[in-house]
């Protein structure tokens, strides 16, 4: 009779039980050996008994459907090495059972034909899939309570690396935090498509997928936050982490915030009334309160009025202004600022020859990348080479490879970055080009939602109004960049009726970066 026997061990078991894969090979050597039973091979697995996607297992199941080996019997010491999970255990005895080998054990003699031996198999595999689900959830509860005491208890994300600090698991930031702050800089700015974005990054840093990019900018771990997911009946909690976070809430959100109109500062609701567009975005000139809105009915009709909401700046210095007339200066203001389309069109010849130098230093990029593949497909040639004489050993051939391999991926990722076209900031910007010259008619035909677009990404901070001026400290960079202050560009049209201190602290123009609204 010939026998296949397989052994099997967690990390675990081996530390808090002393289980022994020699001790259990052992075992079985002596006890086919008393019974005249010829092994014809051996398996053995370090992996959970929660299934049977194991490697020996998956290698054994393979070998009898090619022929390999035709044992009588599959063998372990106890049920508990062979399965802990009672639907697995079936198709597995199942799987047998269709090539005609039988399961026993050294501790208990199993008959599955036997009525009374199935039974008891049946009940000791409970009794193992009962103690595993035990000691996952005695886990799971364990790693609940080192969370929301603030421990970090998984993989490290970008920007950090795992230590033990007074005897925690936490995270220290790494060499790549600055990439994660940069990120959310730049994104936060609201001026960059999230694509765009990480192919500017990846250039300069290590390559990120789509996916782990969009999940980086998700992840509350950089406002020093850990997420504990719901489990049976407690909720999802966050909780403060030990670690340090990497950049503020308020930056956090206002990304979270561009990610959806849901987000922690998105405008509510409730002003967007057609009547009232710049609702949210006005401040009082006198007291420097936010600016409200509301309509009243009377002599027939309906009035809507622009207003302060303290009842000192009414009474004394009128501050309720109507409607029309406020949005009616908004749009002229608008109008004023459209940008000629002569000079649009030389600053898209800048831009071109810009990126045509960005171009020449891409392609030189790529050269010195192709070079890099190159000598490391040799190297790893060189080791297959070596290997294949046998001047080194299975393991360090596997441990070169391995390294060799993520090595040439992460080079044939950013070459492929690189290889894609970079300048799709031109059409972007031909697009734009009616919308830079016309914006007072463009804001002044769209709905209400368009509109307050349109002013949050001109007008990045609120504006001062006084029933006559617009004022504001700071303008999107795009207008910026052409030299245009709202401040100047009134008072050029009109005369205001009372002087009012010029507190602008605009910077001045960033040149030529390229910028989006």
């Amino acid at each position: 009779m010939k026998a296949v026997i397989y052994t099997r061990v967690s990390t675990e078991e081996q530390k808090d039980k002393g289980f022994s894969l020699r001790d259990q090979k052992d075992r079985l050597e002596r006890h086919c050996a008393q019974r005249g039973i010829e092994i014809v091979a051996h398996y053995e697995d370090d992996h959970s008994a929660k299934d049977f996607n194991r490697p020996a297992i998956n290698r054994f199941k393979q070998d009898i459907v090619n022929g390999l080996i035709d044992p009588d019997l599959f063998i372990t010491v106890r049920i508990d090495r062979f399965s802990r999970h009672i639907p697995s255990s079936i198709d597995m005895i199942a799987f047998l059972s269709k090539h005609n080998i039988r399961f026993d054990t050294v501790e208990h003699d199993i008959d599955l034909e036997n009525p009374e031996s199935s039974f008891m198999f049946t009940m000791m595999q409970a009794m193992a899939q009962w103690d595993n689900e035990r000691r996952s959830e005695n886990t799971r509860r364990g790693l609940r309570r080192a969370m929301l005491e603030g421990k970090w208890i998984s993989t490290a994300p970008r920007g950090y690396n795992l230590a033990r600090i007074g005897g925690n698991s936490t995270l220290v930031p790494n060499n790549e935090a600055d990439f994660v702050r940069v990120a959310f800089q730049k994104f936060g700015r609201g001026i960059y498509s999230m694509d765009v974005l990480r192919k500017q990054l990846i250039r300069k840093h290590r390559y990120i997928s789509k996916q782990q990019f969009s999940n980086m900018l998700h992840n509350p771990v950089y406002i020093g936050k850990i997420v504990i997911k719901e489990w049976k009946d407690e909720p999802e909690k966050v909780v403060d982490g030990l670690h340090k976070p990497l950049i503020s809430e308020e930056l956090f959100y206002r990304v979270q915030a561009l990610f959806s109109t849901r987000g922690k500062r998105a405008i509510p609701q409730a002003i967007l009334n057609p009547q009232f567009p710049l609702r949210g975005y006005l401040i009082c000139s006198y007291c420097g309160g936010a600016i409200t809105a509301s309509s009243s009915k009377g002599n027939g009709g309906e009035y809507h009025y622009y207003h302060c909401q303290k009842a000192k700046c009414l009474k004394e210095h009128q501050t309720r202004y109507k409607a029309k007339k406020v949005n009616e200066a908004f749009t002229n203001l608008l109008g004023s600022m459209s940008i000629p389309h002569e000079v649009l069109s030389l600053y898209e010849k800048i831009l071109e020859d810009t990126f045509k130098k960005s171009d020449r230093d891409r392609v030189k990029e790529v050269m010195t990348l192709d070079h890099k593949i190159t000598f490391v497909q040799s190297r790893l040639e060189s080791v297959e080479d070596k290997y294949a004489d046998n001047l080194i050993g299975q393991s360090t051939y596997e441990k070169m490879t391995d390294r060799y391999n993520n090595e040439l991926n992460e080079l044939i990722a950013n070459r492929t970055e690189l290889n894609m076209k970079d300048s799709a900031f031109i059409s972007y910007f031909k697009q734009s080009k009616s919308l830079l010259s016309n914006i007072g008619g463009y804001y002044d035909s769209a709905d209400v939602n368009i509109k307050q677009k349109i002013i949050s990404s001109i007008f990045p901070e609120k504006m001062t109004f006084d029933g006559e001026i617009y004022r504001t400290s700071k303008m999107n960079e795009v207008f910026s960049s052409f030299g245009l202050d709202i401040n100047q560009l009134q008072q050029k049209t009109k005369k205001p009726t009372r002087k009012i201190p010029d507190r602008s602290n605009m910077a001045p123009p960033l040149g030529l970066e390229p910028r989006t609204l």
